[in-house]
């Protein structure tokens, strides 16, 4: 007892005063060193790392109506031990809840952000979707001037005649409180029939998505113009353009009209058609070349050909 108490005395010593008990623990000790010990704490640590991932991972790719499919797929099967399918229940329910209060922020403020056309308007109403920066407007922030806006060259026009064509809705990520002011200066005619602001975007990968699937207008007749086309969620529908960086003798929307134009004159039944066409591709400067090339061959066949 006295080498226990002065810290001198070792394992297998205090095994033998304190009988058959200390013995088991002295023989334990000699048989697993301290390397063994700090070997199955890190595999612990590994296990516990790896089912920290597990359910990391779980939170992630999944949804709670996915989760909760899946719990009633284990009742059903009866499989599993009730307290476990209790416990996994209360774990659904709270995702369930915590998904609905994301979705608050990262969803379109509706499954349809348009009202329904008339009924014999659908079948010949196009619609042109139009983003806002780099499109129709840019702004700039110098320490002298603090924010500017510009506005694209012939941007008013550009609304003011496509609106005797296509139903025209502005589509943004900006606040209503942003976007707003700047679109009662460029939609001076009244030529756009909606404003999609923030609240209607879809938010993800870090990006304010333009959710064209929940339009509510059938994606055969909708063209959204844009310079960035990753903005999409539907890519077959989107005409790219060049960003405008406030050049003042910018002319893409006038060079645009025309195919514009032709689209709707022609009856296309498809615009997406027109709009794989010219994937990858300034289609305003495209558009051009095509035209002059056209004529050519017009010229030298006395005919006429496609307008697109």
């Amino acid at each position: 007892m006295a080498d226990l108490a002065g810290g001198t005395g070792d394992v297998a010593s205090a095994g033998a005063a304190a009988g058959p008990l200390g013995e088991i623990y002295a023989a334990d000790a000699e048989g697993i060193g301290t390397e063994e010990y700090e070997g199955i704490g890190s595999l612990a640590g590994w296990a516990l790392w790896a089912a920290a991932a597990a359910v990391g991972y779980g939170i992630y790719a999944f949804r709670g109506e996915h989760l909760r499919k899946k719990l009633d797929e284990q009742k059903a099967g009866g499989a599993v031990p009730g307290p476990v399918v209790w416990v996994e229940d209360k774990y659904v329910t709270w995702r369930e809840s915590i998904d609905r209060q994301v979705d608050k922020y990262t969803l379109p403020s509706s499954d349809q952000l348009l009202p329904d056309l008339p009924e014999e308007a659908r079948s010949y109403t196009r619609t042109l979707v139009l983003d806002l920066d780099e499109v129709l407007m840019h702004s700039d922030w110098t320490r002298e001037l603090g924010w500017r806006v510009y506005k694209r060259p012939g941007a008013e026009e550009f609304l003011r005649h496509l609106a005797q064509y296509y139903e025209i809705v502005i589509y943004t990520h900006q606040l209503y409180t942003y976007a707003d002011p700047i679109l009662e200066r460029l939609d001076t005619g009244g030529g756009v029939s909606f404003r999609l602001y923030k609240d209607s975007c879809l938010w993800k990968e870090g990006r304010n998505m333009r959710d064209l699937a929940r339009l509510n207008r059938d994606p055969k007749m909708v063209l959204f113009l844009t310079a960035d086309p990753a903005l999409s969620t539907l890519e077959d529908n989107v005409l790219e353009l060049d960003k405008w960086k406030n050049d003042s003798d910018d002319t893409t929307l006038a060079d645009l009209t025309p195919l514009l134009e032709a689209i709707v004159r022609n009856q296309v039944s498809d615009v997406r058609d027109v709009a794989r066409s010219y994937k990858g591709q300034d289609v305003a400067k495209e558009y051009k070349a095509r035209t002059r090339k056209m004529a050519e061959q017009r010229a030298a066949r006395g005919g006429m050909g496609r307008r697109w």
